[in-house]
């Protein structure tokens, strides 16, 4: 950290840094499905010819076999990345704690912030609700693991009701060389399922530990602004959200959907407030003011790019229908921060649509 950093332009470069890391542990994470395949390969390796040649105990026997195998292979790997996990949120309690002294310091206001244990940090991660699902951190680790072992569960049992060879069952769960094994089960679909546990999860802890970090310290923080990311990737309820401000611990929370790249900054109190005067924060082409949202930026943005991230009716009714950027985030959203379809926000301004002519 700079001594002239603001903090929405630390909590941006460091959500950069999250990305990173987050990137890191999903790679660590999906390193699993290595020792799966090895696993389940030894199971199904003895079996020959057709899967549907197995007598219905013969087939209870492999799926359970099976289940075994992979579900201590899936334990080791849970343990193993919610160690991951705790550390990280020690060191975001703690990073936390230093933004806000930093800040404070850089015009004489002396404060010393209270950090909150790491382990304390990580269980309030571990108690509070995902808001991308409203699941607890651990089943909603835990629910990939389960769903990796019903999934081969069932294409043992499709083979085996189709009367399919072993190789056919082998090459579903591996896929084929020509598609670099993506169209397989443990190279596709839980690859992919895998790293989006593994980044959501993070961004869950990250956030959450933070905010232990405010919680311990109210005298300097009650309230946190919510901050996407400005480029073209950016998902409507993170681009309606963004700029809006919340209570500690009464608010949406990234991450708000799977793979959600936002994070918070906190606001100070009255008293600290100067401090942020005259600050930047980043977008896809430069820095841009801190309290610039995200569709105040994207106002400035061509034409074609307002269509590309809206689409085109939605594109028209943000430039033509005489709304506000800031109106136009709040009639994206419903009282739930659940995006609304186009007759639901007609409903809401029906003047803006008759006015852009959608």
């Amino acid at each position: 950290m700079k001594n002239s950093d603001s903090l929405i332009e630390i909590a941006t470069r460091h959500q950069v840094y999250l990305e990173r890391l987050k990137t890191q542990q999903a790679r660590n994470f999906t390193l699993v499905l290595k020792d799966l395949e090895k696993a389940i390969t030894e199971v199904l390796a003895p079996l020959s010819g057709r899967v549907d040649s197995l007598g219905k105990s013969q087939l209870n026997r492999v799926l359970k076999d099976l289940r075994t195998a992979q579900s201590a292979i899936l334990l080791r790997n849970e343990a193993a990345f919610l160690t991951e996990l705790r550390r990280i949120a020690g060191y975001e309690a703690e990073f936390e704690a230093r933004a806000l002294e930093n800040v404070l310091k850089q015009n004489f206001a002396q404060k010393k912030i209270k950090i909150p244990a790491g382990e304390a940090a990580f269980s309030a991660a571990v108690k509070a609700p995902l808001s991308a699902t409203g699941e607890l951190l651990e089943p909603f680790i835990r629910k990939w693991s389960n769903n990796q072992v019903q999934g081969i569960d069932n294409a043992v049992r499709r083979a085996w009701s189709e009367g399919r060879t072993t190789q056919q069952l082998m090459q579903e769960i591996r896929g084929t060389k020509a598609l670099k094994f993506k169209d397989g089960i443990l190279r596709g679909t839980s690859r992919r399922q895998a790293e989006a546990v593994a980044r959501t999860a993070v961004q869950h802890v990250a956030s959450r530990a933070r905010m232990s970090t405010w919680e311990r310290n109210p005298d300097v923080v009650q309230r946190y602004k919510y901050i996407a990311t400005l480029d073209g990737r950016t998902t409507v309820r993170c681009r309606s959200l963004d700029g809006q401000t919340f209570e500690v611990g009464r608010g949406p929370n990234p991450p708000i959907h799977i793979n959600c790249r936002s994070t918070t900054v906190a606001v100070l109190e009255k008293e600290f407030e100067f401090l942020e005067e005259g600050q930047t924060r980043a977008s896809k082409n430069g820095q841009v003011p801190a309290n610039q949202t995200y569709y105040q930026w994207l106002k400035r943005q061509p034409r074609a790019f307002q269509n590309d991230v809206l689409g085109p009716t939605r594109g028209k009714l943000f430039r033509e229908g005489g709304l506000s950027a800031d109106r136009f985030a709040k009639m994206n959203l419903d009282r739930n921060f659940q995006p609304l379809t186009l007759d639901e926000m007609e409903l809401k301004e029906p003047n803006a649509f008759a006015r852009a002519d959608v």
